[in-house]
This record gives structure tokens, C-alpha cells and sequence, in this order.
């Protein structure tokens, strides 16, 4: 379903959401010595490199051009052995979906315990308020299943997984190195600031909004 949930998803979100600017994504590109991105539509992949060690935050949509933007990064998708996973939506997990082109396929999925429940089919991911139910993910990816406040390293990246559900019953948060925090779809940034994601795309957005404030004290 990845290919035609993607395809689905990019022109809802341009007929809802185009000329209000709630979407504002990075181009391609190396942001710092450490951290890459590309961009595609509204959505960003993010990369993480240190000592010649490169993983990747989220998976993106099912994208056509995603191999031929990650060599503008010098980044090659057989490199990429170790994928953080914050949610399941498809614009974060399609290019490791069962259709997807197959570029990570031997990449190993670190995902929250919880939002991997959506992709057993255990949880049925709801948007809408609750009103419709969007397609079942489906990965054969391997997987490396995480609690809130877990701690791991790879290949001495340190990386800490937080929970901070609302967007999805199992959303996670990513502090890379005690220094980079990758959000998913935990909070949007405004002109005046940052808030929590879409409302009528989460699952609990007062859960949400709690979520966002626990991760703020924290």
C-alpha cells in the first residue's frame, strides 16, 4: 500500500494545505557537519554521520528520486544499515514498505514497542478524529523494539528514545549524542513558534499537546 499511500497523501495534503505555508520543509543538504537531510515534497529525511558512521531518521515516502538525492549527499542507501523509526505514517516509513523500490532492505528498524503495534496490526492508526482508518503498514525489514527512556549506542552514536505519544499512540523522539533532538511529527514551528503537530492528524491531540509540554521540561 506504501506507493498508493503516498501518491494518496501528496495530493490531499496539496488540495488541504497548499499556499497556507503550515509545511515548511528543508531543501537537500548537509545543515552541519553531522546532520543531512533531503527533502521530499513536504516531508524531510534526516541523516546522521559521525566517524564515517551514517544512519538515517525516518524513511520518507515511497520516492522515486530518493536514491538520486542522497548521492547529492555522497550518501549511498547500501550504507544505511541502521533506520530510527518516530512513527509509521507513510511519509516516514514508505521507502522501507513491502512495494517500495527495496533500498534499505537489509536495514535494521529501531521502533517504539507501542507504534510497532501498528505495524503487526494489533493498533489500526486513526485520523480524523477518530473517523478513518488509514492503510495497514507493512515491512520486512528486521526490527529493534524500544521502551520510553532507552538508551543504545551504534557504532558510538549514542542515541536515547523518548515516547511522546498523541500524533501516534507510539510516537518517538530521537536525542542523538546528547545534542540533536529529531522530533517526527511531534511539533510543527510556526512563524512565533513551535506547536503541536496537526490535530486532525493525531490520534489524541490532548495527549498530544501534554506530551510536547513533558518533552519541553524534560
Amino acid at each position: 500500500m506504501s506507493k498508493k499511500a503516498s501518491n494518496f497523501q501528496i495530493k490531499f495534503m496539496s488540495i488541504m494545505y497548499r499556499g497556507k505555508e503550515i509545511f515548511k520543509p528543508l531543501n537537500t543538504g548537509w545543515i552541519d557537519e553531522h546532520v543531512a537531510c533531503v527533502r521530499e515534497y513536504i516531508a524531510n529525511i534526516f541523516f546522521y554521520r559521525k566517524n564515517g558512521k551514517t544512519i538515517m531518521i525516518d524513511a520518507g515516502y515511497n520516492y522515486d528520486r530518493l536514491e538520486e538525492k542522497m548521492s547529492w549527499l555522497n550518501i549511498s542507501p547500501d550504507e544505511i544499515s541502521e533506520i530510527l523509526i518516530t512513527h509509521q505514517d507513510t511519509d516516514h516509513v514508505g521507502a522501507v514498505e513491502n512495494d517500495s523500490p527495496g533500498l534499505f532492505k537489509n536495514a535494521t528498524l529501531y521502533i517504539g514497542e507501542i507504534e510497532n503495534r501498528y505495524l503487526t496490526g494489533e493498533k489500526r492508526r486513526k485520523v480524523g478524529w477518530g473517523t478513518y482508518k488509514l492503510p495497514m503498514v507493512e515491512s520486512y525489514n528486521e526490527r529493534v523494539l524500544l521502551e520510553d527512556g532507552d538508551v543504545f549506542d551504534i557504532d558510538g552514536i549514542k542515541i536515547e528514545a523518548i515516547l511522546v505519544p498523541g500524533h501516534t499512540w507510539g510516537h518517538m523522539v530521537y536525542l542523538i549524542d546528547d545534542e540533536y533532538l529529531f522530533t517526527g511529527d511531534t511539533i510543527w514551528f510556526g512563524a512565533d513558534g513551535g506547536y503541536s503537530f496537526i490535530s486532525t492528524l493525531a490520534e489524541d491531540n490532548k495527549l498530544s499537546l501534554k506530551s510536547l509540554e513533558e518533552l519541553r521540561k524534560s
